[in-house]
């Protein structure tokens, strides 16, 4: 048994361990445990902390005391069980030939020699959703940037949750894998931090209701951590996060969920009402950045620190919308739709800026680094929708621009260069314009949107090629493990959207992608959906829902039959279902 403290006032811990053995001898001399002449053995493993009970009894020994009665057999087929009935909710199939014994690895290699491998592919989506089921269970903490698997006790970035992108892109996959479960951690630490910044929105901006920055940890800090200024004061955060509150509610219809999360919400708006300003007409953020941008002045000034950059405009119109259908779902007979409404009206709206791009700053500077890998006036196309094909084709065609002109000055990192990648970070924190893996995993997600297949596939491939690791982790670098939830969700809204009132099967489905199948994908409306297609033609429809549920579904020409777009309502029966067939 060995007990420990983190310093002063820091968490204490004890850790407690045993060998249980069929025969032969077992000692324990000093901290060492000693066992001689064994026919088999079982070692048990426990540990506890006062994380969670400040005054708790950390009692190892009654814990390896259960532990010793435990069936080895039955607690691995049960975890097993456990495992499998939230993993099999969803299968994936793109490619019809037999899997051969090569391993991962030698997989990869081939792939990064030019070699095409869907079955890899297929691996890499199942991957993701056993990292989130993995490191995400309800109860724990959520999934931070390195999940569960830092290797470091001191790690990069202090493996924390980053809030400016990082930790929404974890929980993505969430809805349309069907695994709202994994996401009740990331409500259970937003509620947590509501204490905290609340102390931050006082002190900071004298508003009421919590607000927090770009980094929060295990005990929910809210005021801005480190020295980056690009990153650090960036006051927009709560609102992103709630988003996931509406979202979650979206995919699962569960109203008692939204019920119990709506305080959240109107807490989190509530400091808008004291943090916005007036300025030429509209209603304004700042201090602020774009994340984690800079521009350049006319006169060569640089600067991150700014008005209004779109992202805040773009985040703040989704979350308000999400607070005003909230509130109308939960009854609130308060003015409070109308006062979010009046704030949302006076938002400036998103421009197109001297390139023809979509304009990032509030005025149209010009980036210091045109090829950044945080991509955010284009958080209104992913994970916002105001930027769509239906309403606003005129900002569809400024988000290419914008996605062409990072690509044109950034690139993928090099293995060679990965080391010197490596120090950049630890020096500096950033690396040039050059894309990482979650900021390719965001792009998957773009082209998605844009529906635009064969440029998600090949965003996909580069990311195995550029900045996968060999046991598939994502490499920043170093390792990260947004990029591997990312690009899960990038090949679910490749296959499947539901954003704009209607569900589209196969939006973005790659020329590669030929023939194959799913199962399980669900859509907003707690929709699930089994599609099979052949040679990009869909044969079936299978659709799983609540009884007599009505939707709006979508099939776009190229992958009918007859060639002729399918755009039809679809009744489901009194059992939730509905049969679909094409041939």
């Amino acid at each position: 048994m060995s007990a420990s403290a983190g310093g002063r006032n820091g968490t204490h811990f004890k850790v407690g361990c045993s060998l249980i053995a069929d025969a032969g001898t077992v000692e324990t001399i000093g901290e060492t445990i000693v066992g001689r002449n064994l026919s088999s053995a079982t070692i048990l493993l426990t540990s506890d902390t006062n994380y969670s009970q400040k005054d708790g009894d950390l009692d190892c020994q009654k814990n390896l005391n259960k532990l010793s009665a435990v069936d080895w057999e039955f607690e691995t087929k049960n975890h097993i069980a456990t495992y499998q009935k939230l993993f099999n909710r969803v299968a994936l199939q793109i490619d019809e030939s037999k899997i051969d014994e090569i391993p991962t690895d030698k997989r990869l290699e081939q792939v990064k020699n030019g070699q095409t491998d869907l079955h890899l592919l297929q691996l890499y989506f199942d991957y993701g959703r056993y990292l989130l089921i993995s490191s995400s269970q309800p109860g724990g903490l959520p999934a931070n940037l390195q999940g569960i698997w830092s290797e470091n006790t001191n790690p990069i970035w202090g493996s924390k949750f980053t809030i400016n992108i990082n930790m929404q892109m974890n929980y993505w996959m969430s809805g349309p894998c069907d695994l709202s479960e994994m996401e009740e951690p990331l409500f259970d630490l937003l509620d947590n931090m509501r204490p905290n910044g609340r102390i931050t929105a006082k002190k900071m901006y004298g508003a009421r209701g919590f607000t927090a920055h770009h980094n929060t940890d295990g005990f929910f800090d809210t005021a801005p951590q480190s020295h980056t200024i690009g990153a650090a004061i960036w006051p927009m955060t709560v609102p992103w996060l709630c988003t996931h509150i509406f979202e979650h509610y979206l995919f699962s219809n569960d109203k008692d969920f939204l019920i119990k999360n709506y305080p959240i919400m109107k807490e989190a708006a509530l400091f808008y009402e004291d943090y916005l300003f007036e300025y030429n007409g509209h209603l304004v953020t700042g201090p602020s950045v774009s994340p984690e941008n800079r521009y350049r002045l006319a006169d060569g000034t640089q600067g991150n620190v700014c008005l209004s950059p779109t992202i805040d405009n773009q985040i703040l119109r989704y979350f308000f919308s999400c607070c005003i259908k909230s509130a109308k779902i939960v009854n609130d007979s308060s003015d409070f739709s109308q006062k979010v409404q009046e704030m949302k009206s006076k938002l400036p709206e998103t421009k197109i800026g001297k390139h023809g791009q979509v304009q990032e700053w509030l005025e149209d500077y010009d980036e210091v680094e045109p090829g950044h890998r945080h991509i955010s006036p284009l958080f209104g196309l992913f994970p916002g929708n105001e930027i769509n094909q239906d309403k606003t084709p005129e900002l569809i065609n400024a988000a290419k621009v914008t996605i062409k002109r990072r690509l044109e000055n950034g690139s993928y990192l090099s293995h060679e260069s990965r080391n010197d990648a490596i120090n950049s970070w630890t020096k500096t924190g950033f690396v040039g314009g050059k894309r990482t893996g979650w900021s390719s995993a965001w792009l998957v997600n773009f082209f998605a949107r844009l529906h635009d297949g064969d440029k998600a596939y090949e965003e996909l491939t580069g990311m195995l090629k550029n900045s996968t690791l060999n046991n598939l982790f994502d490499d920043h670098p170093p390792f990260q493990i947004d990029g591997n939830f990312g690009a899960t969700n990038g090949i679910c809204e490749m296959l499947l959207q539901s954003q704009n009132d209607y569900i589209e099967l196969l939006p973005a489905l790659p020329s590669a992608w030929n023939t194959g199948k799913f199962s399980g994908l669900r859509a907003r409306d707690n929709i699930k959906f089994d599609v099979t297609w052949k040679n990009t033609k869909i044969e079936s429809v299978e659709v799983h829902g609540e009884p007599d549920s009505n939707l709006n579904l979508v099939i776009a020409k190229e992958h009918m039959i007859d060639n002729q777009e399918f755009k039809q309502n679809i009744l489901l029966d009194k059992s939730g279902y509905q049969a679909i067939k094409f041939n």
